[in-house]
């Protein structure tokens, strides 16, 4: 199906976790969901651990959502076009250097298609892939790109001026960066914090952990231990403020969660939502912001988890799954072959849908489990991959369980066929 470019443009957008489709209910009683589960490879070409890259857009412009993901142990970057029923054909983009987890999409070049920005680099798609997909990507590596892996990669208008920034974490550096693209073939950059990891911080503001918090309208980052306040027009380092992080033991890679900044009580005024992650027995809240006069503060909300141990959430996506107009939240833990201090022994892996039973005003969340133990869960992504209305999920694995297989999977939201 060729499409109009304005229409592209429209649903080509790359699919953020922390972004949803509009509700078409409006406060109804919630309706049981019931996903399908789909293989969209297995097993991943390419041997060991280490599947970063993991995107989810319109990258052939279709009408429906395609993926992409890098396989670390040979550097390949695949894209993987959506067909029909739950059936997903793998071809190459090209190849990237270099310890790789975090990315994102949007139209770097602006000629009406997606592309893939990885950390250091980003692939131009060479477009009209609906006709050759299998035409190579050319790799772009951008000024200023940030040693080894790039845990964290969002994009956000950082300085309000109508177009996007990215912003980008790297442990081994401790700096947290701003990249301007403009100039789609010479990006300049812009250290937002440095010493980011004198705490022994691993990752915190992917996917959506970008937002306003003190009220000013303008995106500030959430981390462990910290904040950071966008100062606005400055070139200076950004001002950080403490809030009541939860320091946990036994972390293997340093202090670390997926988060998302969301207005989840509706009163004006923007909460957040954090999954510890790349750590056993992880916890799950939401802290509501009770702030006034520019000056936030936090009251933590815990999430209901069911008994017993818990993985890594790795998987924190926010959207209305169930269309009753509420906010829903989905963890997904991980599938990892690594000691206790990643799961604990024996510990089945589950994808955890929070059901928001409560009200505008008064969010409260039921648990529902979509799936135990493998397949496992890791960055996934929420989007309506089939066009049909409601919010799907796609993800992948950073390392298998012992004797396992690598895979990326597709669970299809079949609310609207109920």
């Amino acid at each position: 199906m060729h499409l109009t470019k304005s229409r592209i443009i429209s649903i080509s957008w790359c699919i953020l976790t922390w972004l949803t489709i509009s509700p078409v209910m409006s406060q109804t009683e919630p309706r049981d969901l019931r996903f399908t589960h789909f293989t969209i490879d297995q097993p991943l070409p390419g041997e060991g651990w280490g599947t970063g890259g993991f995107t989810l857009a319109d990258y052939d412009q279709d009408g429906d959502l395609d993926i992409t993901l890098q396989r670390r142990s040979d550097s390949t970057v695949y894209w993987y076009a959506y067909e029909d029923d739950g059936h997903w054909v793998r071809h190459t983009a090209g190849r990237l250097g270099g310890g790789q987890l975090g990315a994102t999409c949007t139209d770097v070049d602006r000629d009406g298609d997606v592309d893939l920005i990885m950390g250091r680099a980003w692939l131009e798609n060479p477009g009209m892939l609906y006709k050759s997909p299998d035409q190579p990507w050319t790799v772009h590596y951008y000024d200023g790109g940030l040693p080894r892996e790039n845990h964290d990669i969002v994009l956000c208008d950082i300085d309000q001026d109508g177009s996007l920034e990215l912003i980008c974490y790297a442990q081994e550096s401790g700096i947290i960066r701003s990249y301007d693209f403009d100039n789609p073939f010479k990006w300049t950059y812009q250290d937002i914090a440095r010493g980011v990891n004198t705490k022994d911080v691993h990752a915190g503001f992917a996917p959506g952990g970008i937002g306003d918090l003190n009220g000013d309208e303008l995106p500030d980052i959430l981390m462990p231990f910290y904040w950071y306040e966008n100062p606005g027009n400055s070139n200076d380092l950004w001002p950080k403020h403490s809030w009541p992080y939860k320091e946990k033991q036994n972390i293997p890679y340093g202090s670390s969660f997926r988060s998302v900044i969301r207005d989840l009580d509706n009163d004006g005024d923007h909460d957040f939502i954090i999954a510890d992650c790349d750590m056993g027995n992880s916890s799950a809240y939401w802290y509501e912001n009770k702030g006034e006069d520019h000056m936030p503060s936090f009251v933590e909300h815990e999430l209901p988890l069911p008994e017993g141990t818990t993985g890594s959430f790795h998987s924190l996506a926010v959207g209305d799954f169930n269309l009753d107009g509420l906010t829903d939240i989905f963890l997904g833990e991980q599938e990892d072959r690594a000691p206790a201090t990643m799961k604990p022994a024996g510990h089945k892996e589950r994808g955890l849908l929070m059901i928001n039973t409560g009200s505008d005003a008064s969010p409260r969340f039921r648990t529902h489990i979509i799936h135990e133990d493998n397949p496992g869960w890791h960055d996934t992504i929420a989007g309506d991959v089939d066009g049909d209305g409601d919010l799907d999920l796609v993800s992948k694995i950073w390392s298998a369980d012992e004797g396992g297989i690598w895979h990326a999977d597709f669970w299809r939201n079949d609310l609207i066929s109920n």
